[in-house]
């Protein structure tokens, strides 16, 4: 007798992730609606919790993540799954921002090299109030 394999899906892939790790928070295209057919997943981890993360992610050396946003002091990548994991210090501030962020449109706005100022200026004016 065969046995069958049955591969899963890259949305199924993403749903056992959350299951596994409800602890992570959507962000990116996805979150801001903006995502397309071949947008990948990005969520955010609170630091500290990158051990939750499953064997198939890897940190990335690029700085462009970093850079491109700088609330995050690391990023994890499966590509298996398609799925990009920013580690925050501050998951509560970080999720206020991009609510602020989505309401407001602010990023829509702008081009994405520069969304990194609009993240840095909400940021710091949370941080303040």
């Amino acid at each position: 007798m065969r046995t069958q394999y049955v591969s899963k899906t890259q949305d199924e892939l993403v749903v056992d992730l959350v299951r596994l790790i409800p602890e992570l928070v959507l962000t990116g295209s996805r979150y801001f609606g903006t995502s397309n057919l071949n947008s990948d997943w990005d969520f955010m981890l609170q630091e500290g919790n990158e051990f939750l993360l499953p064997p198939d992610f890897d940190r990335v050396h690029e700085p462009r993540y970093t850079e491109l946003d700088p609330t995050v002091t690391s990023v994890y990548k499966s590509f298996m799954r398609n799925v990009h994991i920013q580690v925050v210090p501050d998951l509560q501030l970080k999720i206020r921002a991009q609510e602020l962020l989505k309401e407001t449109g602010a990023l829509n706005k702008v081009p994405k090299e520069l969304q990194k100022y609009i993240w840095k200026a909400v940021v710091t004016a949370l941080e303040r109030s």
